[in-house]
């Protein structure tokens, strides 16, 4: 056998295409008694991707080659009976795609496409097998550092990602977090209401804001018409379009009873039954129910006008409260709740009082009033109940009640003013405090 490499006609010459077009050579031949096999890709700064000498030792190291004396028998051996997994090279196939993959494609992956290769020593050679063991530690190598850069851009979006919704949700609570700072006992309120006429000609209903607001609804203005059995909502994107009654208006998945309900954090805070026993919360924006729980001690106490009133829903900037009679002591409570949970988290008894006593009651900060009569014009604030000292006095305040039939009076924290619907109209007054 000759030292010098075979000719060029006689060497063993495959290709490989990327899915990018590019091509692969791999040139198999023998040069100063080694077989050398060779990568090349002609459309690289590196022509020579890979290079491999194998000597004739080394394959006599192989007891199935030990039968050959020169590397021209082993090779014919190779080529005429398709050999390869006797030199083990079979299990490396993937590692010489991946070789060609780190410099074809930047660690994307490549999908190749190894077309049947004739060679003039035999026929039957349809495939390439080859060896880079000195390439394998690093291609591994590579191969999990690429891992790894994959796994750490992974946890950087996602810390992306919280970072935006934690800045979005922040944006959307200090939006909710009206000031109260200024909210101080009252004074006096206004004789002159604000009056928006027709609004509807029922008589029980109530307009109310989000006293909480995210930012997509600052501006929403919730109105639901009833006191019984009602389940349709009108909301207005804005005080103007309240004022010319340009609304949109949806159905609710379950009923609800009285007119005293509240919205907080763009949920409905409502009762589903006539006693005031059952405590629905509907999240406005899937209109679906998020929560529901019992009152097993509500007496049912319905107060001077009735209309199924017998739990007030009271909502401010920060916290979610209801009201009602209790059965097992006989007194009016104020209940703070954990708006996601409904849970019971503070909560106020108010000695020898009684729900029926008052025409209406309402709270500003943690203030509950109650008014003289319902049904009164004018009529007096004559009560207050104080959260933080948990004392309750007897107060005169005129309230001029205009219409007469006050069934939803509410502080409105976005206009810093009372709110209430009589007779089918919308009156909100001003209050000024001491």
């Amino acid at each position: 056998m000759s030292n010098n490499h075979i000719e060029t006609k006689n060497e063993p010459k495959f290709s490989l295409t990327s899915n990018q077009n590019r091509k692969f050579n791999i040139l198999i031949k023998i040069e100063s008694n080694n077989l050398i096999i060779e990568c090349e890709a002609d459309d690289f700064l590196i022509k020579h991707i890979y290079m491999k000498k194998i000597t004739l030792e080394e394959f006599k190291n192989n007891d199935y080659f030990k039968q050959f004396e020169t590397l021209e028998e082993i090779i014919n051996e190779i080529f005429t009976k398709n050999k390869f997994k006797a030199i083990n090279i079979e299990e490396d196939i993937n590692q010489i795609k991946l070789t060609i993959n780190l410099f074809s494609s930047k660690y994307k992956d490549v999908i190749f496409d190894i077309p049947e290769v004739k060679n003039n020593s035999d026929d039957r050679f349809n495939e390439l097998y080859n060896i880079i063991s000195e390439l394998k530690k690093e291609v591994v190598k590579l191969n999990e550092e690429n891992k790894n850069l994959r796994i750490e851009l992974n946890k950087v979006k996602e810390f992306i990602n919280m970072k935006d919704d934690r800045e979005e949700k922040e944006e959307n609570e200090s939006k909710g977090k009206l000031n109260m700072d200024y909210i101080k006992d009252i004074y006096n309120i206004s004789k002159k209401p604000l009056i928006i006429s027709p609004i509807d000609s029922y008589t029980q209903q109530k307009i109310t804001m989000d006293p909480c607001p995210f930012k997509e609804n600052e501006n929403y203005i919730y109105h639901i018409i009833g006191y019984s059995n009602w389940n349709l909502i009108k909301v207005y994107s804005s005080f103007e379009h309240f004022k010319m009654q340009n609304y949109k208006e949806f159905q609710i998945p379950i009923n609800g009873y009285g007119s005293n309900w509240t919205i907080f954090k763009n949920c409905l805070y409502y009762c589903s039954d006539t006693k005031g026993q059952n405590i629905i919360k509907l999240n406005l924006k899937t209109n679906k129910k998020e929560n529901e729980k019992n009152l097993n001690d509500n007496k049912g106490d319905i107060g001077q006008w009735g209309g199924y009133n017998c739990i007030i829903f009271i909502s401010n900037p920060e916290s979610l409260y209801i009201t009602y009679q209790s059965s097992s002591i006989n007194k009016l409570v104020i209940r703070e709740l954990n708006p996601d949970s409904l849970e019971v988290i503070n909560s106020w008894e108010i000695d020898a009082k009684v729900k029926s006593n008052y025409g209406a009651l309402f709270m500003i900060g943690k203030v509950l009033y109650g008014t003289n009569n319902y049904s009164e014009s004018p009529t007096k604030i004559i009560y207050k109940y104080d959260l933080n000292d948990k004392r309750d006095y007897n107060i005169n305040i005129d309230f001029e009640n205009i219409g007469g039939y006050d069934t939803s009076l509410h502080y409105c924290y976005n206009t810093r003013q009372l709110w209430t619907v009589n007779n089918g109209k919308f009156y909100s007054y001003d209050v000024n405090f001491g």
